[in-house]
């Protein structure tokens, strides 16, 4: 019996060693695909523009993989800070109809970004006819209207400048492109991609695997669900209270009431608000900046302008700025007129009542100033 016995466990155990072996071997198999396909889907563009419209912004919000939505500003939504009141701002812009000096002769194109995604076109004076095209989204096809004024807008924020015009490949996409065909776009390839988040440039499959804003897409997959969601926030109530500092990708402002993207407030990086801005740099994004301006005034586009929004850091922050607006627009070899709305940003007694507390996007009053100069040009 014992002989038995013996050869009964060690048969048994056997198979249980054998058994664990195996349930091993697929759960690290079962991780490393899973793993992959995360990786794969966050750094397809296709795969993120699908997963931004379908659940992002698609999806309910009630059900358990409804994402966080930005509800007082997206910036609460990266940082986690829904219990933090005082930094949520609806989004409340009011658009009036603009008071039209001469009669309507504008065939207005602007090429923009989430800034100005929302303005209609009677916000605008005198325009006849109005295109918009979101930079990373959609392009504009148009066509000269030769009895009306063609005018081009292209606005972006200041964080994306110094990447958008110091890509060299401006060139060879502008200069390869006939200024004498009838019909051409403005496209996301003359102005180089914004990896805005949970999206991705047209880059190679091995240079997207490099990409920085993989991180914020491999976290909005894995971890962007309703119910992860109270943890998440009561960590950053935690972190917040305990420590006075924000999650993640955010940082507070120097005097506390106002939340910031981190790559604008940090002193290094092309997003940053204080980093060096070397003078081979600047004169490379000017001079970009002046080829396309030749490109498209050689269309037929009778009018085209610059109009860079301020990083809310730079307005609210403004010590240590390294100058960067200034610095582009005044540029003594820049020929672009320019929308300038940091100078009058920069006067404001009150400039925090320009930017929602807890976005990277201005206010209706910041707004409605950049309206104001625009219909005024």
């Amino acid at each position: 019996m014992p002989v038995i016995s013996w050869g009964y466990l060690e048969k048994t155990n056997s198979f249980t060693f054998n058994s664990n072996t195996v349930f091993k071997k697929i759960a690290a198999y079962t991780c490393i695909v899973i793993s992959w396909g995360v990786l794969i889907i966050s750094t397809s563009r296709t795969c993120m523009n699908y997963i931004s419209a379908e659940r992002i912004w698609g999806a309910p919000d009630d059900k358990w993989y409804s994402p966080f939505r930005p509800k007082g500003g997206d910036l609460i939504s990266l940082s986690f800070l829904d219990g933090i009141h005082k930094f949520a701002e609806p989004e409340s812009y009011q658009f009036v109809k603009a008071n039209d000096s001469s009669r309507a002769n504008i065939h207005l194109m602007l090429f923009g970004d989430s800034y100005v995604k929302d303005i209609p076109d009677s916000a605008f004076a005198c325009v006849n006819n109005f295109q918009f095209g979101r930079r990373g989204y959609s392009n504009i096809e148009y066509q000269i209207d030769t009895p009306r004024k063609n005018i081009l807008i292209i606005e972006i924020g200041e964080r994306f400048l110094r990447d958008y015009f110091s890509n060299t490949f401006i060139y060879s996409q502008v200069g390869n492109i006939e200024p004498s065909k009838p019909v051409t776009a403005i496209n996301t390839h003359l102005i180089q991609h914004h990896c805005a988040s949970f999206t991705l440039p047209n880059l190679g499959f091995v240079d997207s695997l490099f990409n920085p804003n993989i991180n914020q897409n491999i976290e909005q997959n894995v971890f962007n669900y309703a119910f992860i969601n109270p943890i998440r926030i009561t960590k950053a109530l935690f972190t917040y209270t305990l420590f006075n500092r924000a999650s993640g990708d955010v940082v507070l402002s120097n005097d506390g009431n106002h939340l910031f993207v981190k790559e604008t407030a940090i002193t290094t990086g092309k997003a940053s608000s204080y980093s060096e801005i070397p003078e081979d740099e600047l004169y490379n994004i000017v001079n970009n900046i002046n080829t396309i301006y030749d490109t498209y005034t050689k269309r037929g586009i009778d009018e085209v302008y610059l109009s860079i929004i301020p990083n809310p850091a730079t307005i609210l922050q403004p010590e240590g700025y390294n100058k960067l607006i200034p610095k582009v627009q005044n540029h003594p070899g820049m020929k672009v007129p320019c929308i300038n709305v940091y100078d009058v940003f920069k006067a404001d007694k009150n400039p925090s009542r320009l930017y929602r507390q807890g976005d990277t996007h201005w206010n209706n009053n910041g707004m409605q100033i950049w309206l104001g100069l625009v219909n005024a040009e």
